[in-house]
């Protein structure tokens, strides 16, 4: 059974992974990258480790972590406006390098590319959260009101 907890301060909150996101990088304005618009659903999803490290899937198709100069533009996902969804670190961690495994070039020279509809960081995340459960992971929700 899931936990619910209802604030940003429950005990062990820091130690969970978060499925997060931020906006798409719309390119680069004056020598910097910029965010797009925010327009839900398109935005770039992934996994908050709890050691506040980035992991997702990206248009080069492979799987690493993110490049730290976007980390300010991330935020845990908020289904309904309010409810974050978490994981246990230690399963999740496993099942990204297990999910990474099939979908990054890198590793397997038979992975399907990226495609901004069909094969993306979304449908990444999914395979990950999917394999999260298969391992017996248990998903956390945790009501925000900020």
């Amino acid at each position: 059974m899931a936990e619910l907890f209802n604030d940003c301060a429950h005990e062990g909150a820091d130690k969970l992974a978060w499925l997060e996101e931020r906006p798409l990088v719309a390119g680069r304005v004056g020598g910097g990258d910029v965010p797009s618009v925010d327009y839900d659903p398109i935005d770039h999803q992934g996994i908050k480790l709890a050691d506040g490290s980035h992991v997702g899937y990206y248009n080069d198709s492979t799987v690493h972590l993110s490049d730290t100069k976007h980390d300010n533009w991330y935020h845990n996902v908020k289904f309904g406006g309010h409810v974050e969804m978490g994981f246990d670190n230690k399963i999740m961690s496993h099942a990204l390098q297990v999910t990474g495994s099939t979908w990054d070039k890198n590793i397997n020279q038979q992975a399907i590319p990226y495609n901004t509809l069909h094969h993306n960081c979304q449908n990444f995340t999914s395979a990950a959260i999917s394999e999260y459960q298969k391992e017996g992971g248990e998903i956390y929700y945790r009501r925000s009101f900020f």
